[in-house]
């Protein structure tokens, strides 16, 4: 089978999973990546044997080898390497959240539009966990009848707001939710209204709950938090209760599918989104990647993440960040 020759920017935490997962396709093959930090690029390409690196991503997407362009940097820095890789005529996948506001993400999708034959997807992980799939699924099955409450829950470690309180939890935790909750209602949001906390600091929320009402009545509740406590043995706590006038639905993260208990502390690892066995990466993150390496390879177009739907979860995020400032119901307008 070809090889998928892909160019990876960006190399912190995230970028470096990928790698991770990459390196379990025997048809992908990253021939270059690309960071601010020479020492960390050496690092890398030592690491994963990676022939070549790059220091600025206007170089990288300019590689003629290269057939795929990763954008793995701060979600404050996903524009210009994804407009560059585009113009580039690359295939790209960006991770979410696509850009912190409407007016880059439009930028992205016309630039989109202009590259006919190009693969582009955002890399909303969400959609490639097992769970989620099969509980999507059941939905489009109508196995729960007609879904009509959605509540959606996702809080994170403290941790979290020192790596990413420079942004807003609702474009970084919240926007899966409101990814998911649009997925399963296959609705449209018409409402949106928030309130925040400010614990970690006073001029940065890190925590909110949100209510989405759908133009067809349904309604979702959306809890993100980064409040979550060191000593804690979850780095996560997520669930999603679905209610259909038949059925109802739920899944917990991380479960309990394993503990660890040791002289030192309490764990409960994630086996379903990113967890590394053998130093691979797997789970969701390696599903997701190995989809867009695929779409590539045979030059289909992909059909799981749409722009214009993380678009959609953007809006409503930057609504709902709105609302809680304004402390008033937001309506959105078509």
């Amino acid at each position: 089978m070809a090889d998928v020759k892909i160019g990876l920017i960006g190399l912190g935490r995230w970028g470096e999973l990928e790698l991770s997962a990459f390196s379990t396709f025997p048809y992908v093959d990253v021939v270059a990546v690309c960071s601010r930090s020479e020492k960390r690029c050496r690092e890398i390409c030592k690491r994963y044997r990676i022939k070549k690196f790059y220091l600025e991503f206007n170089e990288i997407v300019k590689d003629p080898e290269i057939q795929a362009i990763v954008v793995s940097t701060e979600p404050e820095r996903h524009i210009e390497p994804t407009l560059a890789a585009l113009e580039a005529g690359k295939n790209v996948l960006t991770e979410k959240p696509l850009a912190l506001n409407l007016k880059d993400i439009d930028r992205i999708i016309q630039k989109v539009k202009e590259r006919k034959d190009t693969i582009f997807m955002v890399g909303h992980t969400l959609h490639f966990d097992l769970r989620y799939e099969m509980l999507k699924e059941r939905i489009k099955k109508k196995e729960l009848g007609k879904v009509v409450s959605i509540y959606s829950r996702r809080n994170v470690a403290k941790d979290t707001f020192e790596r990413h309180a420079r942004y807003n939890p609702m474009l970084e935790t919240g926007v899966h939710e409101i990814d998911l909750a649009r997925w399963y209602m296959e609705d449209e949001v018409k409402k949106v209204y928030a309130k925040k906390i400010n614990v970690l600091n006073p001029k940065i929320p890190d925590t909110y709950w949100v209510v989405l009402t759908f133009s067809g009545g349904k309604i979702a509740v959306i809890e993100t938090s980064w409040l979550i406590p060191r000593g804690s043995p979850l780095w996560i706590s997520s669930t999603v209760e679905v209610i259909g006038t038949k059925g109802i639905a739920y899944i917990d993260s991380p479960g309990d599918s394993i503990s660890i208990w040791d002289e030192q502390k309490t764990e409960y690892p994630d086996v379903f989104l990113w967890p590394t066995v053998d130093e691979h990466t797997l789970g969701a993150l390696r599903r997701m990647l190995e989809y867009f390496s695929l779409c590539v390879l045979k030059k289909e177009p992909q059909t799981k993440i749409s722009p214009n739907d993380a678009r959609e979860s953007i809006r409503i995020a930057l609504a709902a960040i709105e609302s809680a400032q304004k402390e008033k119901e937001i309506s959105l307008q078509d």
